[in-house]
């Protein structure tokens, strides 16, 4: 097993920016388990070093409480076309910073009927799925999501290797991430709890086939044009909640269905020692630039973005959270106090 040390100075192509002093760690899982650290030492003063009073933030997300609504897309899987948009009354831009995916969902929300549950809630839903707004504080704030996957199924359960119906926020960040290797520390907090979780098993049931689950994702993404990597990506994920686990379980996954994509992710334990089952608010608050410098070593190690070593070159392309249901499940999660918020030196602005 390669020594961390050893494996940053000796692979050609791998750069920093000589200014930063890049603190990397990486565990490494086979019969035993080994913690490795590497300092790199900059070529700096001193004067150079990132302090609270040298540096600035910069808050990733935009419409972090949901205020201004969402873009519905059409339940084509992949698809990017706007079927409509929905906004809760409370809304201050005529724009929403939110697109709602429904892939491979045999209904759409973008016919459905707004509901005003009350002056703080407002509601849209479908046969299958339903969203939540609450203006801050309310009782539904920020967002719920549910979905009633029998209503998708019918009577016949998902087969192997049919697609499922997704439920999904998310957003494009690229234009305003600084680059990974710009960055200090990416502080990523979100607060959510399980409404609901059932699952119902039938004949056919299997857990490799069968599942709910809620996950976070960011889509760490080459976005310099004069790379020959230009768009390569890789998943980093955060898996709040999987039916089939108290704790979500560590998955490297090398390739997913629709990109053929690296997927990174660690399982709950290194965010929190609570279970989304027991359906208490549970609160995240991790610094995961340590993280996506793990997860590029896994990646390269393993042959994925080979167009590019430099993480000058990677920005945080996409941010999204919200269900994936290939079984017959009645799921609803609860979130809000979504944050992620990038320190950077103020000498790469």
């Amino acid at each position: 097993m390669m020594h961390l040390r050893s494996f940053f100075c000796s692979t050609p192509g791998l750069k920093f920016t000589p200014s930063s002093l890049l603190l990397f760690y990486s565990s490494h899982r086979a019969s035993s388990l080994l913690y490795a650290l590497c300092v790199l030492i900059p070529f700096s003063s001193p004067a150079e070093s990132v302090t609270p009073e040298n540096s600035s933030t910069i808050h990733l997300i935009a419409d972090s409480r949901f205020h201004d609504g969402v873009e519905i897309l059409n339940p084509e899987q992949g698809a990017i076309v706007v079927q409509g948009k929905v906004q809760p009354p409370w809304h201050t831009t005529e724009y929403p910073k939110w697109t709602l995916r429904q892939w491979d969902s045999r209904y759409t929300l973008a016919e459905s009927e707004p509901q005003y549950l009350d002056e703080r809630t407002f509601r849209i839903e479908d046969t299958a799925k339903w969203v939540i707004f609450g203006v801050p504080d309310s009782v539904h704030a920020d967002i719920v999501l549910g979905l009633d996957s029998r209503k998708e199924w019918g009577d016949t359960p998902r087969e192997h290797g049919q697609p499922w119906p997704h439920l999904l926020l998310g957003q494009d960040t690229a234009n305003h991430s600084p680059t990974i290797a710009e960055m200090t520390s990416v502080d990523f907090k979100i607060s959510a709890r399980l409404l609901q979780g059932e699952r119902f098993e039938h004949d056919h049931y299997h857990t490799s086939v069968h599942a709910a689950e809620f996950t976070v994702f960011l889509t760490l993404q080459n976005r310099n044009r004069e790379s020959i990597g230009y768009g390569d990506f890789l998943w980093f994920g955060i898996q709040l909640y999987d039916d089939r686990h108290r704790m979500t379980p560590e998955r490297l996954i090398e390739g997913d269905a629709g990109h053929s994509k690296f997927i990174y992710q660690l399982g709950l334990a290194p965010y929190t020692d609570k279970s989304f089952h027991d359906g208490e608010w549970i609160s995240i608050n991790k610094d995961l630039l340590p993280l996506f410098y793990d997860a590029f070593i896994k990646a390269w190690e393993r042959g994925f973005l080979s167009g590019s070593r430099d993480l000058s070159d990677y920005r945080i392309g996409r941010l999204g959270l919200g269900w994936e249901v290939p079984g017959m499940n009645l799921v609803e999660m609860q979130v809000r106090d979504l944050q992620c918020d990038i320190r950077v030196n103020v000498s790469v602005e």
